[in-house]
């Protein structure tokens, strides 16, 4: 990890991480002017997905292990096979879900894979094979949901609103 010294304590500098395909490699580059710095994970066949967790580690996907593996967050060492088996084959999308639960495509089953978020074990098949038109799945994403409200229930805040303007302009 970068850093900068600055006057009011130290600032951490953003890196870029890059799935290094024919490399089997993650690599690190600077996050501010590109500058290649490292090799940070090595020995991913195909890494296709990275994700840093919560937990502060990465994780990513091997396409040709059809694995989902660990390494720590700050020195790149490989920590352990995170996740495999189920039937998943070539790896490619992965997402923590809503639940913390670990959510895996498999491109050549076209299916979604869960996996206990904290052990890595295969809980089951989240997606079946040609759901909804699901075919050779490759990325995911689970995007918070939004509340919004009815369009009647804005009209009524505007009025309420509105109402209360001109009660506070007369009564001044």
């Amino acid at each position: 990890m970068l850093t900068s010294r600055r006057r009011w304590g130290t600032v951490r500098l953003a890196c870029l991480y890059v799935n290094g395909g024919e490399n089997n490699a993650v690599l690190r580059y600077d996050g501010t002017t590109g500058a290649f710095i490292e090799l940070f994970a090595e020995g991913v066949q195909d890494p296709v997905e990275l994700i840093f967790h919560t937990d502060g580690n990465l994780y990513v996907s091997s396409a040709v292990s059809s694995e989902v593996l660990l390494f720590n967050g700050t020195t790149g060492d490989f920590i352990s096979v995170f996740a495999s088996g189920g039937g998943a084959e070539e790896t490619e999308g992965i997402a923590f879900g809503p639940d913390r639960n670990l959510y895996v495509t498999s491109e050549a089953t076209d299916e979604i894979f869960r996996y206990d978020g904290t052990t890595g074990s295969f809980i089951d098949i989240f997606v079946d094979e040609g759901s909804g038109g699901l075919g050779e799945p490759t990325w995911i994403l689970f995007a918070p949901q939004i509340d919004v409200p009815e369009p009647g229930t804005l009209a009524l805040l505007s009025l309420a609103l509105l109402g209360l303007g001109v009660v506070r302009r007369r009564a001044a």
